[in-house]
């Protein structure tokens, strides 16, 4: 089985997620740098928003428990589309559907989490955690667009989320067999789920 959607019950256990993403500030990292850029906004930005914050422990989680010999193929994939995607943001400018695609990318994140289960195979979720790096990066690209030294914020990014996806393996391998675990992943789905409503409301 290449992947396994959480069952009926976990499903349900997703709305409390979403009760617990609706209790936590709304405070994406996309808020643009006007006022500060360099090395430090690059250290400080994916520690600001949610989104970014749960999508990068997400990433290292699952690489943790999916990627078993190869650990760090799965940040090195979403480090670098997230770059490719940030060089495009900076080119292109705003593109319709991004922070849905961001949302959604917590949703399944959170959604494989918490059903602690490694029945996606590799292959699968390289492609998902590349796609949903692109959409990532395009949004830090947006923000690159109106601040100043893009360069130095960027490699204080990259630094941030290397330092993100370490924490989420390490993470994971304390917490792999407790409920803490699927809390988390409700937690990250839920956070997912509502940010889509906000995204469609928008």
């Amino acid at each position: 089985m290449i992947f396994s959607f959480p069952s009926p019950v976990l499903r349900g256990q997703l709305g409390v997620g979403l009760l617990l993403g609706l209790r936590l500030p709304i405070a994406q990292a996309h808020t643009g740098l006007h006022d500060q850029a360099g090395i430090l906004s690059g250290l400080l930005h994916p520690l600001l928003g949610i989104d970014h914050l749960f999508a990068m422990l997400a990433v290292g989680i699952l690489a943790s428990r999916v990627m078993t010999t190869m650990v760090w193929c799965l940040p090195a994939i979403f480090l670098t589309v997230m770059v490719l995607g940030a060089c495009s943001g900076m080119a292109l400018g705003p593109l319709p559907g991004v922070e849905s695609m961001i949302a959604l990318s917590l949703l399944i994140f959170g959604s494989l989490m918490a059903s602690r289960s490694r029945s996606i195979s590799p292959s699968v979720l390289m492609s998902l955690v590349g796609l949903f790096g692109g959409f990532h990066g395009y949004a830090h690209g947006l923000d690159m667009r109106e601040g100043g030294a893009p360069i130095a914020f960027g490699i204080g990014f990259l630094i941030a989320t290397t330092a993100l996806h370490g924490f989420g393996m390490v993470l994971d391998r304390m917490l792999r067999r407790s409920l803490w675990m699927r809390a988390i992943g409700l937690m990250v789905g839920g956070s997912g789920l509502f940010f889509l409503m906000e995204a469609s409301l928008s």
